[in-house]
């Protein structure tokens, strides 16, 4: 039988190991992981196995845990397949505010009802710190034109644009300018005899360097902010595909405060413009009967050696109705027949099978 390697995180787990496996039977405890790794298969027969795997797993299912195979982290120059991820929580929350208020002047009514898991778990982490968002640097616009919502997100210097017909559309836009308090220097990132490498910052003074390796392998670096805001890098390995896997890396971050000495800090300097379909927020109810029937966001990101340019947008269309869609499938042989008004006998008739089915 072939073993797989697996990687469980939460430190949770460990009172089920404990309890349904012995000490000597773990391949390896990483520590910087807060994880096991461990032998998904080959000597692990027993019942006490069975049961741990078993309770293991039925987390997994209810989302309390991620279980994936073990990946060892790539070096630089490697293709690792990992894809920048957001937390698009601010703009979101400064749009359903908009949303509220929206309503609210025209006497209607604002209950968010989530419809799917992601919008529970945004609801459940988020929902009581949409007043977070009212920030001077947030700025929002909502009409029953939409061409005019379109016009307005084209003057912020974006350029999504909502298709769909609807009841109302909303845009909340967020411009965030930071200055570290330290201005660095140009340099290069990951520079090989055959890699040119990346534009890169290098500070010498602004900044604090963190290191626990108990808690994660690299530094976290922290600058502070001209503005009273307070940035922080650290490098991570494995993807983080979904808001909520990157919310709880920052999170566990957050634990790490053992001060390192350091007399430079480098980072590679980022640009990017990234726009997504917020598919996720699609038939969020806003009120009994209206909801979410298209959702768009925009990100603009510029880190250098002075600062980091962040401006973020999410609009969204509100439709009046119901947000569940129901959809009739015929995926078994059927009946197909034509009938003809004043005619007691089918013009046709057949019984269609996977037979006659057009493959593509």
């Amino acid at each position: 039988m072939k073993t797989e390697k697996w990687i469980v995180t939460r430190s949770t787990l460990l009172t089920i190991i404990n309890k349904h496996l012995k000490i000597d039977d773990l391949v390896e405890w990483i520590p910087e992981k807060k994880a096991l790794l461990f032998n998904g298969g080959g000597r692990y027969t027993g019942e006490n196995a069975i049961e741990a795997w078993r309770q293991l797993n039925k987390l997994n299912e209810i989302g309390q845990t991620i279980m994936k195979p073990y990946v060892e982290p790539a070096t630089i120059g490697e293709t690792d397949g990992q894809k920048t991820s957001l937390l698009n929580v601010m703009p979101t929350m400064g749009m359903l505010v908009a949303t509220e208020r929206f309503l609210v002047e025209k006497g209607e009514t604002f209950s968010i009802s989530p419809v799917n898991k992601k919008q529970e778990y945004f609801m459940e982490k988020f929902g009581p710190h949409f007043n977070e968002s009212n920030i001077p640097e947030m700025t929002s616009m909502a009409d029953t034109d939409i061409a005019k919502v379109n016009k307005w997100i084209l003057s912020q210097g974006f350029d999504i644009q909502l298709r769909r017909p609807g009841e109302f559309a909303v845009a909340a836009v967020m411009k965030l300018l930071l200055t570290w308090m330290s201005k660095g220097e140009k340099t290069k990132i990951g520079q090989t005899h055959n890699f040119n490498g990346y534009k890169g910052a290098a500070l010498k003074s602004g900044y604090t360097v963190y290191m626990d390796k108990l808690i994660h392998k690299y530094f976290v670096l922290k600058i502070e902010c001209r503005n009273g805001d307070t940035a922080y890098f650290s490098m991570w390995d494995t993807a983080l595909e979904t808001d909520s896997e990157l919310f709880v890396a920052i999170n566990r971050l957050k634990d790490i405060w053992k001060k390192q000495y350091s007399d430079k800090v480098s980072f590679p300097c980022i640009k990017f413009d990234k726009k997504e379909e917020l598919s996720w927020l699609i038939g969020m109810k806003v009120n009994s009967d209206t909801y979410i029937a298209e959702c768009k966001a925009q990100t603009k990101l510029d880190i250098d050696e002075e600062g980091a340019k962040i401006e973020t947008i999410n609009a969204a269309v509100m439709v009046k109705g119901s947000s569940s869609e129901t959809h009739h499938i015929i995926n078994k042989p059927f009946l197909f027949w034509v009938e003809r008004k004043g005619h007691s006998v089918p013009m046709f008739a057949a019984l269609l099978c996977r037979d006659t089915w057009v493959k593509l």
